[in-house]
């Protein structure tokens, strides 16, 4: 059995393949075999989260009908490594999106689920305050605001933090930046992050 997910939680299942726009891969677990069952359950909920979850979602739609030819062309019929095969859908979906943060990771243990009533499990609670607390220290990103000549706005913005964390500061950053005749977003040294953030960003 396999699941998928693109930032979010999930039921448990026996192994996973998990999508993730996260900067980095993990550390390689290790592998397993899998079968047609698995291979059309992975690829279905994988369709699933990207439709939910990426940010856009014509783009989500061209990567989920692309992996769907494949799979009609029998182009994963024979791959019975799940790391194999977790490596080959990060590499179509890149190809469609172009989206370097795109990654599809094979994890033989079960996906932590949020608890009953949205409440997260003690130890996710604790990495979501240190990553509060971390995302305050940096000002989620908005590291820099300049006026410049011109009435032109200068706004450098080092990384996508969580929406439903550095909304507030967002908000904030725009309202600055709201008088501005033109605006420089400057994302040269932008490591990504959460698609929410970048949806919020953009409108």
């Amino acid at each position: 059995m396999f699941a998928c997910r693109l930032l979010a939680a999930e039921r448990p299942t026996p192994a996973h393949v998990a999508a993730s726009t996260a900067a980095t891969a993990p550390v390689a677990p290790p592998d397993m075999p899998l079968d047609a069952a698995a291979r059309e359950q992975a690829i279905a909920e994988l369709a699933v989260q990207m439709s939910a979850s990426y940010v856009f979602p014509e783009v989500a739609e061209k990567m989920n009908a692309a992996i769907r030819a494949r799979q009609l062309a029998g182009d994963y019929d024979r791959i019975g490594s799940a790391q194999r095969f977790a490596e080959l859908l990060g590499t179509h979906l890149q190809q469609v999106s172009h989206d370097k943060h795109i990654r599809v990771n094979f994890r033989p243990e079960a996906l932590p689920r949020e608890a009953a009533g949205g409440a997260a499990p003690p130890d996710r609670a604790a990495q979501r305050e240190r990553a509060l607390a971390f995302g305050r220290k940096v000002n989620f990103g908005f590291a820099k605001y300049e006026q410049l000549e011109g009435n032109v706005a200068y706004l450098e913005l080092r990384s996508f933090f969580d929406a439903d964390t550095g909304a507030q500061t967002a908000a904030a950053a725009m309202n600055l930046v709201a008088n501005a005749d033109a605006l420089i977003i400057d994302l040269r040294r932008n490591g990504g992050g959460s698609p929410e953030m970048v949806a919020l960003v953009s409108s």
